[in-house]
């Protein structure tokens, strides 16, 4: 190879073209490696099998990441203690790309102790969780997530119902499948 020769690559993890000088990257940024690391230690490569193509480069800043910000679902999960039943939550869910994305979300769920479902809803970018109280550390999982590339936050009463771009192709085939 000669010297100042630029390669265009694709990414391993998320599948973007990036240009690179040598041959030997393979990851178009340290997220990307660093979430493809993760889930092959964890045995998930299905991840791969079930993405739809391209998704989007990963924005990971581990300075930032305490398990304390979730004191929100702390509070939540005491109150759940009380249950004998399965307890719920609805949290949104930032970083979500594709299938591939909803498969793994779902299967680190359900490797822990006392999981019992787990949901996610890519129109809405949104996790539905249901587990035994007293068992299962949800800021524990919430942690786990963020090491990904996934962000959970509470979900705000004041928002509105927003459609996806998904959504939005559905109901526009609808209308001209309507009209011819």
């Amino acid at each position: 190879m000669a010297k100042g020769r630029i390669i265009k690559q694709n990414c391993k993890h998320c599948g973007l073209s990036f240009l690179s000088a040598t041959s030997d990257v393979s990851f178009c940024c340290l997220g990307c490696a660093q979430v493809y690391e993760l889930i092959h230690s964890k045995g998930l490569e299905a991840f791969y099998d079930l993405r739809n193509g391209a998704g989007k480069p990963t924005a990971i800043d581990n300075s930032d990441m305490h398990q304390s910000d979730f004191a929100w679902v702390d509070m939540l999960q005491q109150e759940s203690q009380t249950n004998k039943s399965p307890s719920e939550l609805r949290v949104q869910l930032s970083g979500l790309t594709c299938l591939g994305c909803s498969w793994l979300v779902e299967h680190l769920f359900m490797r822990r102790t006392g999981a019992v479902l787990a949901k996610v809803s890519l129109e809405e970018n949104s996790l539905w969780l249901r587990w035994e109280p007293k068992v299962l550390n949800i800021s524990a999982f919430l942690e786990e997530l963020r090491t990904f590339g996934y962000l959970a936050s509470p979900i705000s009463k004041s928002v509105t119902a927003r459609w996806s771009a998904l959504t939005w192709q559905l109901v526009l085939c609808m209308l001209f499948a309507f009209n011819g």
